[in-house]
């Protein structure tokens, strides 16, 4: 079922849905999105696929942890390897968000969320193993320790950061500086010495998170490499001079 959308008090954009009384309340436009997301697995399905999830998981390369719209249930810690999250719009177009590795918290706002559903869907770009964590288990921690609750506020905020900074990058940058941009914050450097950069997927996924189709991110890598600054594998990527790369024209 369509929700139809509306701006609500404040200028939010809402929408309505039934509730078991019959009365209508308001809902975010952003969860009216997520519940018709074209691939939400729907209630029963979604739950059935986080609950087989629960504890320690291995995932293969490729493997679907959670689809987006999905009741969001669980919030997961990356033990080894790396999750890939991102949405799919009705075209059939991938947008990746974010690459979370070991160490890094998964869907950990579904712990805050009044009704929780996955904003998107996580998948596995290597070998990965996670732990799931139940939702409400993972908010009442949290709110027990005031050095737990710094620290959930300290990682949403730099997180919010992050996505602002990448919503910046995709929209008023050029592909040229998309790519070096991105290249420089993999390798973690500024100077002058040779730097490799081991791609995290295939350069279609790498291109779908700066925003660019596969041809235009590999237009890219091809300029870059013709002006002597980077050099090109099948998954790996040396910076000759991250300093250079710095140093690139923004138009």
């Amino acid at each position: 079922m369509r929700h139809n959308a509306a701006h609500g008090p404040g200028g939010a954009a809402t929408a309505t849905r039934k509730q078991g009384t019959g009365k209508r309340a308001a809902i975010t436009l952003h969860e009216a999105w997520l519940r018709n997301a074209p691939t939400a697995s729907g209630p029963a399905a979604g739950a059935a696929a986080v609950s087989a999830a629960a504890g320690k998981r291995r995932l293969a390369r490729g493997a679907t942890l959670f689809r987006q719209g999905a009741e969001g249930r669980y919030v997961f810690r990356v033990l080894e390897g790396g999750i890939k999250l991102s949405r799919t719009g009705y075209s059939g177009r991938e947008l990746v968000l974010r690459r979370a590795g070991p160490g890094a918290l998964v869907a950990e706002s579904m712990a805050y969320a009044e009704e929780p559903l996955y904003p998107a869907t996580a998948t596995a770009y290597e070998t990965s193993v996670v732990e799931a964590i139940p939702a409400e288990e993972h908010r009442d921690r949290i709110l027990d320790s005031k050095e737990l609750a710094r620290a959930a506020l300290a990682r949403m905020t730099a997180r919010s950061f992050e996505f602002l900074d990448h919503l910046a990058l995709i929209r008023l940058e050029n592909a040229r500086f998309r790519v070096s941009t991105w290249l420089l914050g993999e390798a973690g450097t500024l100077g002058p010495d040779p730097v490799e950069v081991k791609l995290p997927g295939p350069k279609a996924a790498v291109g779908s998170l700066l925003g660019l189709t596969p041809e235009s991110f590999s237009r890219a890598l091809a300029d870059l490499r013709e002006d002597g600054l980077i050099e090109v594998g099948r998954r790996r990527i040396t910076l000759r001079n991250p300093r250079r790369l710095l140093e690139l024209p923004r138009y």
